[in-house]
């Protein structure tokens, strides 16, 4: 589904969630921003904002998980949220995001043997 659509700069949105995925893991909190930003622009805004809860459980764990209440919280009043509040949220949760410590995958665990 995400292969099909297209953002405002006609990227498509698989690889904008991975490279979402892919900036978090890094901490480039400037980048991260940029793409998460660029979805919000192309109308998809709370998908971006959604798919963060998926980056702080896979990459960002156990720490990530301390932000996860605040997340849900700020996806029940999104509707309510003007689109610059929006988009500060986005902001705001890349930040965040990219202070936290990136947990190395069981893949890297293995290789480092």
């Amino acid at each position: 589904m995400w292969g099909v659509k297209l953002s405002t700069f006609d990227r498509q949105f698989n690889s904008l969630r991975s490279a979402q995925q892919k900036y978090a893991r890094r901490c480039d909190t400037e980048k991260m921003t940029q793409v998460s930003l660029e979805m919000h622009a192309s109308g998809y805004g709370r998908a971006a904002y959604d798919y963060m809860s998926t980056i702080m459980v896979e990459d960002k764990f156990p720490n990530g998980a301390n932000l996860l209440w605040n997340h849900k919280q700020n996806l029940k009043h999104w509707k309510k949220m003007s689109s610059t509040q929006q988009a500060d949220e986005i902001a705001q949760m890349c930040y965040n995001f990219c202070l936290l410590y990136t947990s190395p995958s069981p893949r890297d665990k293995r290789q480092s043997r």
